[in-house]
């Protein structure tokens, strides 16, 4: 269980303490760098060791040994595919010595928890896993690798294969449209998808297709990856120093996927508070320093690619391994690796089989290279310099300085190559479709102290139609980054820390308020808001579930039936529903008719579907039928966190999943104002709390705050304390 007491210990390097605040958020302080991240792996042992243990077994391919349950035993095939523990040794071998020692330190850190054999968490009674082996030094490697293969955009390939085999190429662009864009470009040069078509065609008569998709899909957690991220210049504020905000959106899990920690050094000004993955040392994604701060999103670019390969010639190693499952019968997996990369989708009877192509499976270890240099970094200029090495996920990097300079970069290994590989699976028996190595560092999207004196990111498409390279196909809709900037607009002038951080309490729906125009009725006078206490706001809703599903049955039957159920990992998958869903607003804004009927048109659609959800809600407010639902990991049942506000597309991103009902499964894993003229005004929040074990008084200790769209100071222990 969690440690909420303040301890020391002596590592080889000098002294190492650890100050926990009245949120129970640890604080490190050390005399040296080994010394910082053996103290944060101590740390976050003592609050997330089941987080820690739960995210090695997926790399490993193990978690299934424990739960018993199939589908982690399907991840963990997937995991033994994608070889992530070879991955994790090779990039460990290639990383600096400073940064080799930082894993080092942090496992040592982890370990000397383990040696203190203290007691066990309630993740770890409830499931009956057994206290967890010393971590090795490649393990962080792993645990970020993990956390990352799927968060990209390969399943989509998979989805717009089968769109294409089912409706022809013209209808994969139709899943990737924004709203108000007009048609999105596809481009398939001649003879490429009638290649792909036979092969794909012979894939999936090779997998077993008979399993009903939705039965698959257990509400495992499912895939998402946006955030919302903006600065504000010094032009702008009431101090005359940059304020940065933002949440980053991912699927809701208990513990909460980020971990509050600071990290300081005695000789260094080094003084940091952010966001950790537990398990894997530093404060990679979001963070404040003494001089400076940062803030990511997705940038929603394509860096992964599936191959279609002949097998027989294409695989260049072999071997066979055995998933155990707790309870019932062991998987024997076939882990097959060609020049492309592991192949995840095995047809070995039709002598066909899918590899899987990554940049952070080319370069395993750059991403925790920056982690010193990101904390050693004094200003906006050394910051852009310590992310030239970022690997993956592909970022849109926010970032300011006390000077007040504020920037943006794109921070990441885009590869450079056909454009069709962004859509399809490509054949890989041709070298018309490998990757001729990156987009350059200096040629990605960046700016600094732009002449609006604010940046906002919120996975909104970066660059025009003029970049000379391809860097992804399907960005967010602008819903957010519009409101964003619309409040930023209308605040009061000049802007301090509280009014910016309200921001990201915004939720107006902009295509709820494009739906209430065509429906009229019961939304007539609705303000767009999604409030607990709207009745409207819950008819939108499940008026777009309801003709979601509507148009998802019109879509041919082949879509239906999931040829890759077998071995795609379920927690990541969507179904057409999901689909539709996503691009239903863009359809409406557009009037593209294409699975409308002669007679039917999208105002009297919507209007039916409104006047039938009114029904259903039987006048019940948006907070009865939404509620906050992070997953427990390595569980199937979820936790309740009561009535929240904003939905999909809001600002304050708590996503529903169509199919799924309307909780919220998706959203925002916490909030943070990081204030660069004052860090005492410096704020966050995370939905439950810093430690996992149920019995702690800070287990659920942030909730309140969180769903009231409040903040907690970061800064309640200072450097000087320490």
């Amino acid at each position: 269980m969690g440690n909420t007491n303040n301890v020391g210990f002596d590592a080889a390097d000098g002294r190492v303490s650890i100050r926990r605040d009245d949120l129970g958020v640890a604080f490190v302080h050390a005399a040296s760098w080994r010394g910082l991240f053996e103290g944060q792996g101590y740390a976050t042992a003592c609050d997330r060791l089941w987080h820690i243990e739960h995210d090695r077994r997926r790399a490993r391919g193990t978690l299934a040994a424990v739960t018993g349950d199939r589908a982690h035993a399907q991840y963990d095939a997937f995991a033994r595919r994608v070889r992530f523990v070879d991955l994790a040794r090779d990039g460990l071998t290639r990383l600096d010595p400073a940064s080799q020692e930082m894993c080092a330190a942090f496992a040592d850190g982890v370990n000397r928890r383990l040696a203190e054999s203290p007691p066990l968490s309630s993740p770890f009674v409830r499931i009956g896993a057994p206290r967890p082996e010393p971590m090795e030094l490649w393990e962080p490697l792993a645990i970020f690798l993990v956390r990352h293969a799927t968060f990209a955009t390969w399943q989509h390939k998979l989805w717009y294969a089968r769109v294409a085999t089912a409706c022809g190429p013209s209808a994969v662009a139709r899943f990737a449209r924004e709203p108000g864009s007009g048609e999105t470009p596809i481009i398939v040069p001649p003879g490429v998808f009638e290649a792909n078509r036979e092969a794909l065609a012979a894939l999936a008569a090779s997998l077993d297709g008979e399993l009903p998709w939705l039965d698959e899909l257990a509400p495992l957690g499912l895939a998402m990856s946006g955030s919302n991220a903006f600065a504000v210049g010094a032009k702008r504020t009431a101090t005359g120093a940059p304020l940065i905000a933002g949440d980053p959106h991912r699927a809701l899990e208990s513990p909460n996927v980020y971990y509050q920690i600071g990290l300081s050094l005695a000789d260094e000004p080094v003084d940091a508070a952010g966001f950790s993955f537990p398990g894997v040392p530093g404060i990679g994604h979001f963070a404040q320093n003494v001089t400076t701060a940062w803030a990511v999103t997705n940038a929603m670019a394509d860096y992964q690619d599936l191959f279609i390969e002949r097998l027989d010639g294409a695989v260049i190693d072999r071997r066979t391994e055995v998933v155990e499952v707790r309870g019932g019968d062991d998987l024997e997996v076939s882990c097959l690796l060609t020049r492309h990369g592991p192949i995840v989708s095995d047809g070995s009877e039709r002598g066909i089989g899918i590899a899987l192509a990554s940049s952070g499976f080319e370069l395993p270890a750059g991403s925790l290279a920056t982690v010193i240099p990101q904390l050693r970094a004094r200003t906006v200029d050394e910051l852009d310099a310590a992310l030239a090495d970022w690997v993956e996920p592909v970022n849109n990097f926010v970032i300011a300085d006390t000077t007040g300079a504020i920037a943006y970069r794109t921070g990441g290994k885009v590869p450079v190559r056909s454009a069709i590989n962004a859509w399809l699976p490509v054949p890989g028996w041709t070298a018309s479709h490998d990757w001729q190595g990156w987009i350059p560092d200096a040629e990605l999207p960046r700016t600094r102290d732009p002449h609006v004196d604010a940046v906002v990111t919120a996975n909104q498409r970066i660059t025009t139609v003029d970049y000379p390279y391809l860097l992804g196909v399907r960005p967010a809709p602008a819903h957010r980054a519009t409101r964003i900037w619309a409040r930023l607009d209308a605040a009061p002038d000049p802007l301090g820390a509280a009014s910016t951080a309200d921001v990201l309490g915004d939720d107006l729906s902009l295509p709820g308020l494009r739906f209430a125009a065509l429906a009229g009725g019961p939304l007539a006078a609705w303000d767009g808001r999604m409030a607990t206490g709207s009745i409207p706001a819950a008819v939108f809703a499940s008026a777009r579930h309801q003709l979601g599903a509507l148009l998802a049955a019109r879509l041919p039957e082949l879509l239906g039936a999931n040829p890759f159920v077998t071995w795609e990992p379920r927690a990541t998958a969507s179904t057409p529903t999901m689909w539709v869903a996503d691009a239903l607003d863009a359809w409406i804004a557009d009037n593209d008719r294409w699975l409308l009927a002669a007679d039917e048109s999208w105002s009297g659609l919507v209007t039916a579907a409104v006047a039938s959800a009114a029904a259903e809600v039987a006048g019940r407010t948006w907070g009865e039928l939404h509620h906050l639902q992070p997953l427990r990991l390595g569980e199937r049942d979820r936790v309740d966190l009561g009535p929240v506000s904003g939905a999909q597309d809001c600002v304050m991103a708590t996503n529903d999943v169509p199919g799924a009902g309307l909780n919220a499964l998706l959203g925002s894993t916490c909030r943070y104002l990081w204030d660069l003229a004052d860090r005492s005004r410096s704020k966050w929040v995370v939905p439950m709390g810093a430690d996992e074990d149920e019995t702690s008084e800070h287990h659920l200790d942030q909730r309140a705050a969180f769903v009231g769209v409040r903040t907690h100071p970061v800064w309640q222990i200072s450097a000087g304390v320490h």
